[in-house]
């Protein structure tokens, strides 16, 4: 789902001190929001601060400048030394969600070494900034990168690209070689997966040539000539018998098999062992004694493998503070999924509640009456059915009307009124004041108050006029009407103010997260079954919690009965030997609880291998065939891969060049939109097959080395709007914004508005960033926008945040 910015929070980043955390915020109905201001103040940081984030680099930043190895003493990301900086980024949906971003950068690193000073977490909601300190000082989830959150879906690789230019670096694009620009497309194509497979044929199986050393597959073939010349060499010679090296065994099966369980090699009565080696023949026989020793201890194993889920439950604090959070929904052994539903229905709508009934949470200020909203509480079921929504807005209509129709002297007349009988409501709720609650006067007693307060309304009130009279009695007909709806609504949000509304919205979040994770569901189910109905834990707090959990999930661990057991369990490798036996593990193997017939077993297994060295020429002969269809083989697969490597090579060009047949388009639209006045025709075109940006269709010189900083800085800008409108879709991709630094410095009057247009009219849907100092460049583009009704954001940096 598309996600835009709320706000950044900045903290001892570049130019804003550690004072306190400086806030860039956005209001989500606006667009475009322009940061404006004079230079050093922070615009073109808000958008290193975004592209650190996202990147964990700043194009604009020239690390060549400086020698890596050289102390700055401090952080170039730092204002100061003393403390580390932060970054706190809220990122929004159409749902209201939320996630909020926090990176912390090192104050200890001292070079220009941005990737490794720099960290992140994520959390569902907000953070308070207020109690930043006590946040920092929890269980973060600290990572290197936020794609490994992965609950955002972007292209990190070419974020300068597809949501983001600088006018600093309006050409960095533009600067790489042609076959740069074209593998910068690599990246949303998802065509590195078969350059890397391309590069796996090549460098580990086949090699450029086949005299290659170091492959796989060659040096196969080599070392497979080598054997069988030694096999050819081997069969000339007569090796003498060696039989009778071991005493004659019957057959008898070893192993119990269940329906449609394939018997072990070793198990069968014509045992063939003329292709095995010694080391495979002892492998059989440490098969045979593992199986033995592994159906002795199977009832300490069965104990071990709880004892490991046990102990994973103990050691992960995610699972166990899942539990404690939501072990209310437990119902016996069985998590209520649909008590979770419930609540989450209970708590959306009261949220529903709380948006729609901003009128009446304000003493019925008819500024906000909004009649959607009073139909969407009608349908909720606030307002009952029988009230009629038309009368209620009729008499809001004809209240405006009224106010409309009041001069300024008696609007001011009506306000002071209104505020004396507030404040008259107030003294009623106090009988023996003897002062008044507007101007401190004293009087004698209350009497007198109460005379001087009715002589004075009433002169007030005779000074209304006709207007202000009916204003009065539509207004109390209004209260009227809505008292019973007000006061259901106060009942519901006595004393909640905005930030348990916030917790409320959360605690929902949460709820509907948890009925999508089956995986968390189960975690809790199994901790609760090791919990059990021990309540020791719960009147703890947090961490406490945390610990007594521990204690009892770990009072599940069992002893072992064979104190040989761990030790057994290394020596013969019981994992494995559970794994690829546990169906003849579950059945009773009698011939298993006596050692004899495991002796005896190995005994045959010994027998028959002796018995082929009596015709160690017809083995030989065995293996030199065996070479050689291994060889015949080998160079067949070599041949398959070699025709394979070619055949992705082919598809990746043709691949790359279909997508540039598709961005010429697009490409060739912006460009015309927005160079109106270029005079070398309109629009840009790409050439054929690369990636070379030309005035026209005949053109051979890139436009880098033709066109001036204005129009290549417009060519930028078409360039990040075709890449965006072709290949950024909501369904796959998670940003919702567009970033612009300064696009206007270098570009002349004709070409602005045509950028203008192109932002109103193609992008509607995406959050538009952009900067500028220039005052009149800043109210045009808000002028502009707004005769369609698009109300921008102006946020001047300066007088915002200093």
């Amino acid at each position: 789902m598309s996600y835009k910015i709320e706000s950044l929070k900045v903290r001892n980043f570049k130019c804003f001190d550690s004072k306190k955390f400086y806030e860039f915020y956005f209001i989500q109905d606006a667009n475009p929001t322009i940061l404006s201001g004079p230079n050093g103040f922070g615009k073109t940081t808000f958008f290193d601060a975004i592209e650190l984030i996202f990147t964990k680099r700043i194009t604009r930043l020239n690390s060549e400048i400086e020698d890596g190895r050289t102390n700055l003493g401090k952080n170039i990301l730092l204002n100061t030394s003393v403390e580390c900086g932060y970054l706190i980024l809220t990122l929004i949906n159409i749902r209201h969600e939320k996630i909020t971003i926090v990176a912390e950068i090192d104050n200890r690193l001292t070079k220009l070494i941005i990737d490794t000073a720099i960290k992140f977490t994520c959390i569902e909601g907000t953070i308070d900034t207020n109690n930043f300190d006590e946040f920092l000082s929890g269980n973060i989830n600290w990572k290197d990168d936020i794609s490994e959150f992965e609950n955002l879906n972007y292209i990190k690789e070419h974020f300068n690209i597809y949501y983001y230019v600088s006018q600093a670096e309006s050409v960095h694009f533009l600067k790489n070689s042609i076959s740069s620009r074209k593998d910068s497309m690599t990246k949303l194509l998802q065509t590195e997966s078969i350059q890397e497979k391309i590069d796996k044929i090549e460098n580990n199986l086949i090699g450029a040539t086949r005299a290659k050393t170091g492959v796989l597959i060659n040096d196969e073939i080599k070392t497979t000539k080598s054997e069988l010349d030694i096999k050819i060499s081997n069969l000339k010679m007569k090796l003498d018998a060696t039989g009778g090296e071991y005493k004659e065994i019957s057959y008898t099966p070893l192993l119990m098999y269940p329906q449609d369980c394939e018997m072990k090699k070793w198990d069968l009565e014509n045992l063939e062992l003329k292709d095995i080696s010694e080391k495979q023949l002892s492998a059989y026989i440490d098969e045979i004694n593992g199986i033995y020793n592994l159906y002795q201890d199977l009832p300490d194993y069965r104990k071990f493998l709880k004892n490991n889920e046990t102990l994973m439950f103990s050691n992960n604090n995610e699972a166990i503070l899942s539990y404690i959070k939501f072990s209310e929904f437990m119902n016996g052994n069985k998590f209520n999924l649909k008590q979770v539903e419930d609540e989450i229905t209970k708590l959306n709508r009261l949220l529903d509640v709380f948006k729609y009934s901003a009128f009446f949470r304000s003493e019925l200020d008819i500024s906000k009456y909004k009649k959607e909203d009073m139909i969407s509480l009608q349908e909720i079921g606030i307002i009952p059915d029988t009230l009629v929504i038309g009368d209620i807005d009729n008499l809001v209509d004809e209240i405006k009307v009224l106010n409309s129709k009041l001069g300024e002297n008696q609007k001011k007349t009506n306000e002071l009124i209104q505020a004396r009988e507030k404040l008259h409501s107030v003294r009623e709720n106090n009988a023996n004041l003897n002062c008044c609650p507007y101007c401190n006067s004293p009087y004698d007693n209350p009497e007198l108050l109460e005379a001087a307060y009715s002589s004075l309304s009433t002169q007030l009130k005779s000074s209304q006029d006709n207007n202000s009279v009916e204003i009065k009695g539509k207004k109390a007909k209004l209260s009227n009407y809505a008292k019973s709806i007000a006061d259901s609504i106060e009942a519901l949000f006595a004393r909640k103010d905005d930030n348990e509304i916030e917790q409320i919205r959360t605690v929902a979040s949460e709820y509907s997260m948890l009925l999508k994770s089956e995986k968390k569901i189960g975690d809790i189910s199994k901790i609760h079954g090791l919990v059990g109905e021990v309540n020791s834990w719960r009147e703890l707090n947090e961490t406490s919690k945390i610990v007594e959990l521990k204690r009892i999930i770990e009072s599940n661990i069992s002893d072992y009965e064979n104190k040989n057991f761990l030790e057994n369990l290394k020596l013969y490798n019981y994992d494995n030997i559970f794994k690829e036996n546990a169906g003849l593990l579950s059945i009773e193997q009698s011939n298993l609880k006596d050692k004899t017939a495991t002796d005896n077993k190995i005994m045959f297994v010994r027998y028959q291998n002796s018995l082929l060295k009596n015709n160690e020429i017809d083995q030989i002969k065995n293996d030199v065939k065996t070479l050689i269809i291994k060889l015949k083989k080998l160079e067949k697969i070599r041949n398959n891969f070699d025709n394979l490597k070619n055949l992705y090579n082919t598809a990746i060009d043709e691949y790359k060049n279909l997508v540039l047949k598709k961005l010429r388009v697009p490409l060739l639209i912006y460009t015309g939109k927005i160079l109106q006045d270029y005079q070398n025709g309109l629009g840009v075109f790409i050439n054929k097959d690369e990636m070379r940006f030309v005035s026209n269709g005949d053109a051979k010189h890139d436009i880098l080395n033709t066109f001036s900083s204005g129009q290549l800085a417009g060519f930028v800008l078409s360039f990040l709007f075709a890449m965006n409108k072709r290949y950024i879709s909501e369904q796959t991709d998670d940003i919702g914004f567009i970033l612009i630094d300064d696009p206007v410095q270098t570009m002349d009057d004709i070409n602005i508005a045509s950028f203008i247009e192109v932002l109103r009219n193609d992008f509607p849907n995406k959050q538009i960033i952009l900067s500028t100092h220039e005052t009149d460049k800043e109210n045009y583009i808000l002028y502009k926008f707004l005769k369609y009704n698009l109300k921008g954001q102006s946020f001047n940096v300066k007088d915002n945040m200093y």
